[in-house]
């Protein structure tokens, strides 16, 4: 469909490695470069010229690459900037006549040790187009060009042009039909085209060009400077850009950046910020260069005519060399011959005729590869249980620029669609203080050793627990706060389920007729069913992990399963009280091993089976039962709800005067303790339930003092209860008998009061 073109183009080169790279395979790293300021000699003036050639003046261009200097063949000008004609004198040496930058004037006097300088003439860049200079290094003219990429934020607002060396070079070269040279070989060494450096490698070459430049002063200043410069992503050695014959991927061709920057937008991005990373990439991306120049991989199809150099390339012949491998496997394309390639299969040249041919010998760029794996997998049809496109492609973030990108490409160029309909990505595991896991640091934490310690539902719920958004941290202190956070989560659930051990199904109460704190313990349950579904959707796991932590610790193990301990282990084994939480256990019991079933599996699955010696309607296995699922009819009304949330404001204020008391050790438990609640006629509905109260507040010596005089209700405990203590319950009530038992006790255990 015309997206696929070979031309001679400057890619990034590994000389080391010998082969072209993919942006996705270049990495940045420091590197010593050195930076030059270099004269032009001007040979021909451009007609609006303001000065003549009687002083022998030159272009000042700077550079940090002076070997790519023998592909020079144009300077650029910024259109609109203002530059100027200067002479510029030194200590002890004739002047200099230079064009630059007129605001890099200053900065590029300094650096060049200049005495003073003077501005002769001003001009804009536009007037410079045409200008011809000549190499510095090579006998061969330097055209005056106009270009928008040209810096002013160092070097002398003129950009030496070498169209075989550079993007931006390219481009303009195409512009102005400029010669794409580049005089360097695979291994990185110049070629016979520059005779006077043929084998050197260019890094090698920087200093022997420099030293000719010097020999010519022709450079008026020289240093060595350091700086973020690409590096090969496999021997993470220096790369070049050099211009080769390559194929490539057009990302202009039937607007199809600009459908790909709108396809995006379909996709949900985790996190969402994603999607502009991505798109930021897309709108700059160059065309993808997919030939490679290794001895592994998988080949390209396509062969040339051994006459005229022309491609043969064509969908029949992309099927028959695809039967060949799906037959014989890829490596056919190396073992044989190119005539026993197309013994079956006759190539002819559509330019020429000639049917003598030889076979491409780049392989594909590897990310091509991955790149149309959704093609491979979801559409070939191989796997019927899968569907084009993908649910989910999941990835470091450091894929953006990667397999998101090259499976996004062919996609919309062949189905016009993304092959994913959601992208997720992590980051990277790190040590306790944020470095990475290095051997050599002696920070590496082996997953195998957690589990072997701890079980691997630690491990799983240090993964889950982490915002994956961002570096995830690991370290033994971490694991051990996550041990602690584990044990209380399986414990409320041992508790739970603890206190089922002598209920039956058939015995659990109807809802309604459940006591109000149970009703309001599945109210909260409800709203932890909804945050915990809705952070699972959006695969925030941290947040199901906090709701779920948080329900378990402050809620029930801080509250609910505290206050009803009493009615638990001293009511009758056949009172109501006793039934309704019982019910409300298995309800909790269920949803919460449920809710935490993705996190902790080993715990969950054992948990389900303990539940499900209690009825065999419990499914075989936890992940066969269906996820929670909201109750509306569990859900109370918002003034309950607000009743509720103020009584435990209000109880968080009694425990602290509890804690007081226990300070001056005049009490030792919350039992032992008289609490006074004076409270306003706003909030008298609080304590119209007043068998809820001591559950509430934790004790049972509770004075209510209605009051027109405060403006809100208040809190007191100033003293140890005047009641007796039960000898079996421990409460502090009124009517306990001289035997020290008070009357729900005496019933309980049959004895009669005398």
């Amino acid at each position: 469909e015309g997206y696929i073109y070979r031309q001679k183009k400057p890619v990034y080169w590994c000389p080391n490695c010998e082969t072209a790279l993919a942006d996705a395979e270049v990495e940045y790293a420091d590197h010593t470069s050195h930076s030059i300021f270099v004269k032009f000699k001007i040979s021909k003036l451009p007609k609006n010229a303001s000065f003549s050639l009687d002083e022998n003046p030159s272009v000042l261009i700077w550079t940090t690459t002076p070997w790519t200097l023998p592909a020079n063949v144009a300077l650029a000008f910024m259109p609109e900037a203002d530059y100027c004609f200067t002479k510029i004198e030194f200590d002890g040496k004739e002047p200099e006549y230079l064009v630059l930058s007129q605001r890099l004037l200053p900065v590029v006097c300094e650096k060049i040790g200049a005495k003073k300088y003077e501005i002769l003439n001003k001009f804009v860049g536009k007037d410079m187009e045409g200008i011809v200079c000549k190499n510095p290094v090579l006998e061969r003219d330097s055209l005056g060009i106009l270009a928008d990429f040209v810096s002013f934020e160092d070097g002398t607002g003129v950009v030496h042009i070498a169209p075989g060396h550079g993007q931006d070079d390219y481009i303009a070269g195409l512009k102005y039909k400029l010669p794409i040279i580049s005089p360097v070989d695979d291994k990185g060494a110049f070629t016979e085209e520059v005779k006077e450096f043929e084998g050197k490698k260019v890094f090698v070459a920087n200093e022997l060009i420099i030293a000719k430049l010097k020999e010519e002063k022709k450079i008026l200043h020289e240093e060595k400077i350091v700086h973020s410069y690409p590096h090969c992503w496999r021997c993470k050695k220096p790369i070049i850009f050099r211009a080769t014959p390559q194929w490539f991927m057009s990302v202009e061709h039937d607007d199809l950046r600009k459908k790909m920057l709108e396809k995006v937008k379909e996709v949900k991005w985790v996190p969402s910020y994603g999607e502009k990373r991505i798109s930021g990439m897309l709108e700059v991306r160059p065309d993808w260069c997919l030939s490679r120049q290794r001895l592994w991989g998988v080949p390209i199809p396509v062969f040339y005519c051994d006459k005229c150099n022309e491609p043969i390339l064509d969908d029949k012949l992309i099927d028959y060399v695809s039967k060949l491998f799906t037959e014989q496997g890829s490596n056919v394309w190396f073992e044989k011959s190119c005539s026993e390639l197309t013994s079956i299969f006759k190539t002819k040249c559509v330019k020429c005729g000639s049917t003598d041919c030889r076979k491409e010998q780049d392989i594909l760029d590897v990310w091509f590869d991955s790149g149309v794996s959704h093609e491979a997998v979801l559409a070939s049809g191989n796997y019927p249980v899968l569907s084009w496109p993908a649910d989910m492609y999941l990835e470091g973030s450091d894929q953006h620029r990667g397999w998101f990108q090259t499976s996004l490409l062919p996609a919309i160029a062949l189905r016009k669609a993304p092959p994913y309909k959601t992208v997720l990505t992590h980051g990277f595991v790190v040590d306790g203080e944020g470095r990475k896991m290095s051997k050599s640091l002696g920070n590496v934490i082996s997953p195998d050793d957690i589990i072997k310690k701890y079980g691997a539902d630690v491990l799983r719920l240090w993964v889950a627990t982490s915002d994956y958004r961002e570096d995830i941290r690991i370290s033994p202190e971490i694991i051990n706060g996550l041990v602690d956070t584990y044990r209380k989560i399986r414990n409320t659930i041992r508790f739970l389920l603890g206190n089922l051990n002598d209920f039956s199904i058939p015995n659990a109460l109807p809802y309604e007729n459940l006591t109000e704190i149970d009703k309001f313990a599945l109210d909260r349950l409800q709203d932890v069913i909804l945050q915990v579904k809705d952070a699972y959707e959006n695969y925030e796991f941290h947040k199901s992990s906090i709701a779920i932590n948080t329900f378990c610790t402050v809620f029930l193990s801080g509250f609910y399963l505290d206050t009803l301990k009493d009615c638990l282990y001293c009511d009758s084994p056949s009172s109501l009280q006793r039934k309704s939480a019982q019910t409300t256990f298995l309800k909790i019991s269920s949803v919460l091993i449920r809710l935490l079933s993705p996190i902790l599996s080993f715990t969950s699955e054992e948990a389900w089976l303990e539940l499900r010696e209690k009825s065999d309607s419990f499914e075989q296995s936890v992940f066969l039962a269906p996820y929670p699922s909201f109750h509306r009819e569990f859900d109370l009304h918002k003034s309950v709800e607000e009743k509720w949330d103020r009584l435990l404001d209000l109880r968080e204020k009694a425990l602290l005067a509890f804690e007081n008391l226990r300070k001056e050790k005049i009490i030792g438990s919350n039992l032992e303790a008289a609490l006074e609640i004076s409270f306003t006629a706003e909030e008298e509905y609080l304590f119209a339930n007043k068998e809820i109260l001591p559950m509430v507040f934790g004790t049972w010596d509770i004075t209510l003092l209605p009051s027109d005089k405060i403006s809100e209700t208040q809190i007191r405990a100033n003293s140890k209860s005047s009641f007796k203590k039960c000898a079996r319950c421990w409460r502090y009530i009124k009517d306990v008998s001289d035997e020290d038992l008070c009357p729900r006790c005496e019933t309980v255990i049959g004895k009669k009061r005398t």
